[in-house]
């Protein structure tokens, strides 16, 4: 995707069409999404960001995701755990235990619940066995 398109629909990343414009090529823009939540301020864009690479179900994405969990707005970690629960996987779930122990108490209870998913599978595209 041309760096012109890909500003455009950034620069739009809330709308509907913006947003699916941008999972429709995600595999080959996943690393400037990555770069672009960094640089925006608004939580609602990040959120949108983070919601597109998931949506994209790429393994490569995890770490990723897992960082997020830091994030100071609950809508955007909320989204980056909804997002290592949909592609699952050993490696989520080691990311989601790894952060549970840095986590504080108020987002412990989302992620022991996020595991659990992960670990059972329903929601997630990859299994863990």
């Amino acid at each position: 995707m041309d760096e012109g398109v890909f500003q455009y629909y950034l620069d739009r990343v809330t709308e509907e069409q913006s947003f699916f414009a941008l999972i429709g090529v995600a595999d080959v823009i996943l690393p400037r999404l990555e770069a672009a939540y960094w640089e925006d301020p608004s939580p609602e864009r990040r959120e949108a960001i983070i919601r597109i690479i998931w949506e994209y179900r790429n393994p490569a994405s995890l770490a990723f995701l897992a960082q997020v969990l830091d994030d100071p707005a609950d809508s955007v970690w909320q989204e980056a755990l909804n997002g290592l629960v949909a592609i699952g996987g050993c490696e989520a779930r080691d990311l989601l235990q790894s952060a549970l122990s840095k986590s504080d108490p108020k987002k412990q209870g989302w992620i022991v619940e996020a595991i659990e998913q992960v670990e059972d599978g329903q929601y997630s595209i990859f299994r863990c066995e």
